[in-house]
């Protein structure tokens, strides 16, 4: 997804980037999610878990239709397309990773979250084959724009 997404942005003349440049853009971009987890844990004492994990994925879903209207109708604002998606990234952990375990443990019994915590498992792993095959898929039929929505 996100190689995908940089080398459409930083594509030069018909030249795809290295996987050295690619690799470097990667660790950039995963150094991003610390702003994710500091300001879950700035914000969890005053908010609270449940109002995060329900403002993680409005936040997200709006910088990646953002993304996806940049990308389809102002493709040469590459400037503006990676600052969006850099914002995005720096979302991705925002109550996502430490929420998730936080909330579970307040409000079910043990029982309820070993059972769950597997069948959660196992829901995740069949979400990314599918979302390997469809953004593969969709990327191909209809551009990156596209997989943004």
């Amino acid at each position: 997804f996100a190689s995908t997404i940089l080398d459409d942005v930083f594509q030069k003349d018909g030249q795809y980037e290295s996987m050295a440049d690619l690799s470097g853009q990667n660790i950039i971009l995963n150094s991003l999610q610390i702003i994710g987890i500091v300001l879950t844990l700035y914000l969890l004492p005053v908010v609270g878990s449940k109002k995060i994990l329900c403002m993680a994925p409005v936040i997200i879903g709006v910088l990646c239709a953002v993304m996806g209207v940049l990308c389809n109708h102002y493709p040469d604002q590459t400037t503006l397309i990676f600052l969006t998606f850099c914002a995005m990234y720096s979302f991705l952990m925002f109550g996502f990773g430490p929420c998730n375990y936080l909330a579970s443990s307040e409000h079910y019994p043990v029982g309820v979250r070993s059972t769950f915590a597997g069948f959660s498992a196992a829901c995740s792993k069949l979400g990314a084959i599918v979302g390997i095959v469809w953004f593969d898929w969709c990327f191909l039929k209809y551009g990156t724009g596209a997989t943004l929505y």
